[in-house]
């Protein structure tokens, strides 16, 4: 008898984020994604997906964007836990 494996898929994530504040301190301070992306260690698609909201941002991704940008930890859900309202 032949078991065929589930597929196995990443849950959608249902809440959606607004992440504009953020974006907007990274083009004053970067000037563009491409060089944020890289001072954080990621690609640009990687970036693309968190901005998009289809992959999530990691704690110490978080924290370390916190750092770059000059913002305190006691801020980061002002940056990256503000609902979008559609």
């Amino acid at each position: 008898m032949e078991t065929k494996k589930k597929k196995t898929t990443k849950p959608k994530q249902d809440v959606r984020y607004n992440y504009s504040k953020l974006r907007w301190l990274v083009q004053k301070r970067f000037g563009n994604d491409t060089a944020f992306a890289k001072a954080l260690g990621i690609s640009c698609p990687a970036l693309s997906l968190k901005w998009n909201n289809r992959s999530p941002w990691k704690q110490t991704e978080m924290l370390t964007v916190a750092n770059m940008l000059g913002f305190s930890i006691s801020q980061i859900p002002e940056y990256f836990f503000i609902l979008d309202n559609l």
